[in-house]
């Protein structure tokens, strides 16, 4: 017997990221959308759910989901890009606020598990923390990188498991490390404790088993044909996995019996219910039961509308591994048996490509193969035209984001206003570069570059100059709300009362922002406060100062006192940042800027060292040289190449972070290309050119580098 369609539950506008299944009656979704909800299923229905309750919104993407049981208390627990941990009465309402708020994490939640009294989270920020009774009591640091599962496998003996975009998982006792398995090639991003061990999944496209007792994988399961996404196990042992290639797959004795697959990109994560039937979560906002129970499927009526919905889904060629068309086989090839889970592409007798699948016993059809929009078929995306809109899974985990394309710009440029847009971590910039690159070769670029006329061969310039400034982002409303109430309390001078806290909620709230409010408080605590405090001043300054219609007359002083605080390096960062926003500002922040006293001044300051040890103090220091780089080129603003080159030389041997490094490079060469300089070539290219000779973005951009010195 195979599993069929048994619900479909509508509902969410976005991707549904994250399901649990506290029974058999209840399902919990959580999504981009930003909200949680409750569906539970119809009185007398063996397969109707009534329409999802929203059960709390958050302020930000909802990526993880896990459910509290403990001493009869019962709570739903989610996490998402704000980086707080919400605890919510599993009956509540969005109206009503969260019964608990664990605060902690620096970056995004993305992993959430529960067991006992104890509840383990996992972040982007490298970290998983293990919580009881609303505390952190271990803070598990070992990771290199973003901890994307993280599990509980005994809460009596404080045992954990956790597995990273660094390509381990690690078990824990306590905060302490006690063993690490390797073997994955990518990022592992999900795990399932077993009975002597325990299974993950990775963007390898490879499922692993491990046992306790060995290091290395005793069992590999493949057959997925992109990044596998979570995993469950069925009431029987079998395995239940899902992933980017818009599958969901059943596993027995480690071969697949049976592959569902379904109309959308990414099949996000999946749960099992008590009895058996699984529960997908799609990046079309749909949630869908299967069960193999014939008492619990759909309607054929229903069964056959789905089908058919899959067999005309749209499945984007730059998805696919090259595709020769000339070579495709016709129908003729659905004639032989395939492999359980077999994809395969053929023509139709009118040309078009179609995907079918291997499912069951039988080709099923799975979609239509569409190409992107090519550089003479413009796509409307926010209002603006576009030569390609790419469907785009990041390596590291962002949802299926549309990612808009301009021949005529720079991909790196394409790559940081796209991960800006979505709160992305820098760190991914090289991977969307790869992705924009490798997907639109052979592609002329249609504009003309303003320096074409120079002796240098600019035509072969596909980098510099860089053409827009690099966007940033502020602490959402929320954030910043529990920021400003938490450090407070703590000042000796310029403490706010309850009511001018309201004040500043509802100046940042509601359909327009009251900035002088804003504005008036955000001087009080950068003036007033301690060191450490002023930052969430500064966070409020930044988060209006794109948008204000004029300069404040004290906005130098603000800036000046940010960046001569003493052992605050987080104040330090954040004034760097409302520096980069000033850079958005469309009224006056051009004309402010081009002053070249400000520069001056810049580039003069001695920081304290230490400082630079902080790896976001790295990127907006770079991100503010790239960006008065751009400023550079835009305007041939000249003055200003001297005191940046003179910056960029200070400050590299300070930086030894890899996306501020490039960023660092790309504020050189945009430099550069607005007048070409006959000084010598300083050190620090020579120490980033051998350190970096395999790293094919840096390579690409020292390479125009040097042309433009030649």
């Amino acid at each position: 017997m195979s599993f069929k369609l048994s619900a479909s539950l509508k509902g969410h506008e976005q991707d549904v990221r994250a399901v649990i299944s506290p029974s058999n009656e209840t399902i919990v979704s959580a999504s981009r959308d930003q909200t949680v909800r409750v569906w539970n299923k119809a009185e007398n229905s063996e397969n109707q759910w009534n329409d999802g309750i929203i059960n709390h919104r958050s302020t930000g993407f909802i990526n993880s989901l896990a459910y509290f049981q403990d001493d009869g208390l019962e709570l739903i627990i989610s996490g998402g890009k704000n980086q707080l941990i919400d605890l919510t009465a599993p009956y509540s309402t969005q109206e009503e606020d969260p019964v608990s708020v664990l605060i902690g994490h620096e970056a995004n939640v993305c992993s959430l598990d529960s067991k006992g009294p104890l509840i383990i989270s996992g972040s982007w920020d490298t970290t998983a923390k293990v919580w009881q009774d609303g505390s952190v009591l271990y803070d598990l640091k070992g990771h290199s990188a973003s901890v994307w599962d993280v599990k509980i496998i005994d809460a009596v003996n404080h045992e954990f498991l956790t597995c990273s975009a660094d390509k381990t998982v690690k078990r824990w006792k306590g905060d302490k490390v006690i063993q690490t398995f390797t073997g994955h090639t990518d990022v592992v991003r999900a795990l399932l404790l077993l009975a002597n061990g325990f299974a993950s999944c990775s963007n390898d496209a490879t499922i692993r088993i491990y046992d306790y007792n060995d290091p290395r994988p005793t069992n590999i399961l493949t057959g997925h044909e992109s990044f596998i996404y979570s995993l469950g196990v069925l009431p029987n042992g079998d395995l239940v996995s899902c992933g980017e290639d818009r599958s969901c797959r059943i596993w027995s004795d480690h071969q697949c019996q049976q592959v569902i697959n379904l109309p959308c990109v990414s099949v996000w994560d999946l749960s099992v219910l008590p009895n058996g039937d699984i529960v997908l979560a799609g990046s079309d906002g749909n949630i869908r039961v299967f069960s193999k129970d014939p008492a619990r499927q759909a309607s054929e009526e229903a069964i056959a509308e789905f089908e058919e919905l899959l067999a005309n889904s749209a499945i984007s060629e730059s998805t696919l591994d090259n595709i020769n068309k000339e070579k495709l086989p016709s129908y003729e090839a659905l004639k032989t048996p395939g492999k359980e889970g077999q994809t395969i592409m053929v023509k139709s007798p009118v040309g078009v490509v179609e995907a079918y699948s291997f499912t069951d016993g039988k080709w099923v059809k799975i979609g239509t193969v569409i190409g992107g929009s090519g550089n003479d078929t413009k796509k409307t995306y926010q209002g603006k035209e576009w030569d390609y809109i790419f469907d785009i899974d990041v390596q590291e985990g962002a949802p299926p984001l549309k990612l808009p394309y301009n021949v005529s710009e720079n991909p790196f440029t394409a790559a940081a206003r796209f991960l800006a847009d979505n709160d992305l971590p820098a760190t991914y910039a090289d991977q969307i570069v790869k992705f924009i690159l490798s997907n639109t070769k052979g592609v002329e670029l249609g504009s003309k570059d303003p320096l074409e006329e120079s002796s240098i061969n600019r035509s072969s310039l596909k980098i510099f100059p860089i053409k827009e400034y690099l966007p940033v982002k502020f602490s959402s409303t929320e954030a910043l709300i529990k920021g400003v109430t938490k450090l407070n309390t703590t000042q000796k001078q310029g403490q706010l009362t309850a009511t001018q806290i309201d004040e500043i909620r509802q100046a940042l709230s509601g359909g327009g922002v009251d900035r002088n409010v804003v504005l008036t408080y955000a001087t009080q605590i950068i003036q007033k406060w301690d060191n450490n405090s002023k930052l969430v001043g500064l966070d409020l300054l930044g988060s209006i100062i794109a948008n204000v219609p004029t300069p404040p007359d004290n906005l130098f002083d603000l800036i000046n006192t940010g960046l001569k605080v003493d052992k605050a390096p987080n104040t330090f960062m954040l004034t760097l940042r409302c520096l980069n926003s000033i850079f958005q500002n469309r009224y006056w922040g051009e004309s402010l800027l081009r002053d070249e006293t400000l520069i001056n001044e810049l580039s003069s300051y001695e920081f304290d060292s230490s400082y630079f040890e902080k790896k976001n103090v790295q990127i907006e220091l770079a991100t503010m040289l790239l960006n008065f780089a751009v400023l550079t080129a835009k305007f041939n603003e000249l003055a200003l190449q001297g005191p940046i080159l003179r910056a960029i030389s200070s400050f590299a041997k300070s930086i030894n972070d890899e996306e501020a490094r490039y960023r660092l490079l790309t504020a050189y060469g945009t430099s550069i290309s607005a007048q070409k300089v006959d000084s010598a070539e300083p050190t620090w290219l020579e120490v980033f050119e051998k350190e970096y000779s395999t790293n094919q973005r840096f390579v690409a951009v020292i390479k125009e580098i040097k042309l433009l010195r030649s």
